[in-house]
């Protein structure tokens, strides 16, 4: 006759096993939890997770100081590390924007208006600008009176920034091609330099 239960010798001998198989699946459960659950920084977040950023700008890399340029130009001594998608590659004179590119921003005050200023390099014409601070629109510029701008400026509402200081910058860029224009390279704004006090 079969035995339904093990006897107790069995039972210890087996014991260890199954308690090792627990504690195996335990720990299991436990990096698939921290795998989901990631306790890090914004920006290991946005480069690594969300993949969002376009260069690795270290940890702390997207604290803004008032008052610093952010510069777009390949002959500064510290390039420009908070781009987001939609850049153009940095050149001697700034940065080209054709459609939409994203900055990002953290440490930023939350209790007063911020001022941004952008200096820009170059502008092609019939270029429409949108400037979004964390989906919030605060500056628009229409058709031909863009061309003739070299510095566009716009207040940041305090309500804009997040509780947390983090500001995104969304940058986005309307060109209307006449039939007679032919579509160049160098369409857009090309930034050189901003500033947020």
């Amino acid at each position: 006759m079969k035995k339904k239960y093990l006897e107790k010798n069995e039972v210890i001998k087996v014991l260890p096993y199954y308690l090792i198989g627990i504690g195996l699946i335990i720990f299991y459960l436990f990096v698939l939890y921290k795998g989901i659950a990631i306790d890090s920084c914004r920006e290991y977040k946005l480069y690594y997770v969300d993949k969002l950023l376009e260069d690795w700008p270290g940890y702390g890399g997207l604290e803004y100081e008032l008052g610093t340029p952010v510069d777009f130009d390949l002959g500064t001594a510290s390039p420009v590390r908070r781009r987001g998608k939609g850049w153009g590659p940095l050149e001697t004179e700034g940065c080209w924007i054709e459609d939409e590119a994203v900055l990002y921003f953290s440490g930023l005050p939350t209790d007063r208006d911020l001022m941004l200023t952008i200096s820009l390099q170059k502008i092609t014409n019939n270029t429409v600008i949108r400037i979004n601070a964390n989906e919030k629109e605060i500056f628009r510029l229409n058709g031909n009176e863009a061309a003739e701008q070299k510095e566009l400026s716009a207040v940041i509402p305090p309500h804009v920034v997040d509780t947390e200081g983090a500001l995104q910058l969304d940058f986005c860029v309307d060109r209307t091609i006449t039939q007679t224009e032919k579509i160049r390279d160098d369409t857009g704004i090309m930034i050189r330099q901003i500033v947020i006090k």
